[in-house]
């Protein structure tokens, strides 16, 4: 799918009523860890981690109810995040475009998407002009920009401001007494420019 497609089809699934609700419910296990308890249009969002870390865990359980609710989400720049991790995680596959790309097209093609998904995730390394550039746009088309910073040497790192940061800081299994198997948790270090004057680590179920 080109660039022209990839513009029509953002434009085809553009909300078409002004009366867009400013906010979009995630899964309540993941309502303390964003500001307002949900995800807010117009707003950029920073998720962290490194490989193994839980990010995909992450990403995917904070994309569950909005796609579920009709949203549409566009993955730019991950090819390799499975759309089978995602179902299992309860997303809804018909609301999910992964759009295959360069790291050198990537940026631009998550400022098309911005025009008409809900919420956009982009892993790609860029600099704080673009960053800038892209905040702005999606402060304009009241989408959700979701940026993934893959940590390491040779990882994606954001270089604006942001509304809320995740730092994914491990996964674990743990069992309980009363039930016959074992559950996965995930640690998160809370932080954000805009909400948390200090930073957090919250657990959460997966």
């Amino acid at each position: 799918m080109g660039r022209q497609d990839l513009a029509k089809f953002s434009a085809i699934v553009a909300p078409t009523t002004l009366a867009i609700d400013q906010r979009i419910e995630v899964l309540d296990k993941f309502r303390d860890i964003l500001p307002n308890s949900s995800l807010r249009r117009g707003s950029v969002g920073v998720l962290g981690g490194e490989l193994g870390s839980g990010i995909t865990s992450l990403l995917f359980g904070l994309l569950a109810r909005p796609s579920s609710m009709g949203n549409w989400i566009a993955i730019v720049g991950s090819p390799n995040l499975g759309f089978a991790a995602a179902r299992d995680h309860g997303v809804d596959l018909k609301r999910l475009l992964n759009v295959k790309c360069t790291s050198s097209e990537a940026v631009e093609i998550a400022a098309i998407m911005l025009d008409g998904f809900d919420i956009v995730v982009l892993s790609s390394p860029l600099d704080a002009t673009r960053a800038r550039k892209l905040s702005e746009r999606t402060r304009k088309t009241k989408s959700i920009l979701i940026y993934l910073s893959t940590l390491g040497k040779k990882g994606a790192t954001w270089p604006g401001s942001c509304d809320f940061s995740l730092l994914a800081k491990g996964s674990s299994w743990q069992l309980d007494g009363s039930a016959p198997i074992a559950t996965r948790t995930l640690k998160i270090e809370v932080s954000a420019n805009k909400w948390a004057a200090s930073k957090m680590q919250l657990v959460v179920g997966l």
